[in-house]
């Protein structure tokens, strides 16, 4: 799943929108999900499903066929087509001055990391986060009479602990604490203490994106091998102002790129043999975090999407 998040003078759309990308697999659940492209939809019927219904709960009830609609449904489609449909008026308006998000949601192995960050080996199968950086300073670089400073961040949310994936490069071995602090005027929320490094080029940035992500908390795990037990945002920060010095106007807006971790419910993440040698209590502990900062994240996607909201909670993270 992608969100996409944006605001100021030029959104006219929706502050909020949601897709959904399907994975290929041989195994794929036909009898019990149909998926209606063509409508942005997908029907879930639960006639043939294994798993016992609830007594005594909400779930306990005899509809049995399920129709969720979204702003769009990727079966079977393309990095390209992926980004070209959602992500890129996403880019687009943070260069014009537009704060904007595009995040991965899922479970395990559904294919989010891949769907942000790709092949590492295949230029076509490049994600979202690398064609993002593209797009970003082939703008840039067409706007001869604006100035820009580029800087970046990257951090990894890990057990409720922000963990700086860049600080090796300013100061390694430096303790730092973080904290969440909110600009009026200027970069909006953000992390206090994290380093921010500015960049001249799209490759110094895609750099600091894979040489980041590198760092990123990887586990053993039952529903994937490889599997980030963490949240990863990588942020661009954007300062532009008019070369021609008519106006000292400073305009700031940034780019998200989010790769949350696994959202499957506990018990699907606990395995004997599989799980290696990590301790049942750590995984526990890592899911009920998990769970409760996508908690957070929801009462912020919640308010972002109704109409005059005047507070978005981003400080209970």
């Amino acid at each position: 799943t992608l969100l996409q998040e944006g605001f100021g003078f030029k959104m006219k759309k929706n502050s909020v929108k949601v897709c959904v990308r399907t994975r290929p697999t041989q195994n794929f659940a036909q009898d019990n999900i149909t998926i209606e492209q063509e409508h942005n939809a997908i029907v879930i019927d639960t006639t043939h499903s294994d798993e016992p219904k609830l007594h005594g709960g909400m779930l306990d009830n005899k509809q049995s066929t399920f129709r969720f609609k979204f702003d769009h449904v990727f079966h079977n489609a393309s990095q390209q087509a992926v980004y070209d449909l959602y992500a890129r008026d996403t880019v687009q308006g943070v260069v014009d001055g537009i704060n904007g998000a595009v995040m991965s949601y899922g479970q395990t192995g559904s294919g989010k990391t891949f769907t942000m960050m790709g092949d590492a080996q295949s230029y076509e199968h490049r994600g979202v986060a690398p064609r993002a950086i593209m797009q970003l300073f082939s703008e840039i670089n067409a706007r001869i009479e604006i100035e820009y400073k580029v800087s970046c961040t990257y951090m990894e949310i890990y057990n409720e602990k922000i963990f700086d994936l860049l600080s090796d490069l300013i100061a390694p071995g430096q303790a730092t604490d973080y904290t969440i602090a909110e600009e009026k005027d200027g970069r909006g929320t953000f992390v206090r203490g994290l380093a921010e490094v500015e960049v001249k080029d799209e490759n110094a940035c895609l750099n600091l994106l894979f040489s980041g992500g590198l760092s990123r908390t990887i586990a053993t795990h039952k529903l994937n091998k490889q599997s980030n037990r963490s949240h990863s945002l990588f942020t661009v920060y954007l300062q532009q102002r008019q070369r021609s010095g008519v106006s000292e106007r400073v305009v700031h807006s940034k780019l998200h790129l989010v790769d949350l971790a696994g959202s499957e419910r506990l018990k699907k993440t606990m395995g004997d043999a599989e799980f290696g040698n990590m301790d049942n209590d750590v995984t526990r502990k890592e899911s009920m975090a998990i769970n409760r900062s996508l908690t957070y994240l929801e009462q912020c996607v919640v308010a972002l999407s109704r109409k005059g909201h005047s507070h978005v909670p981003y400080l209970f993270f």
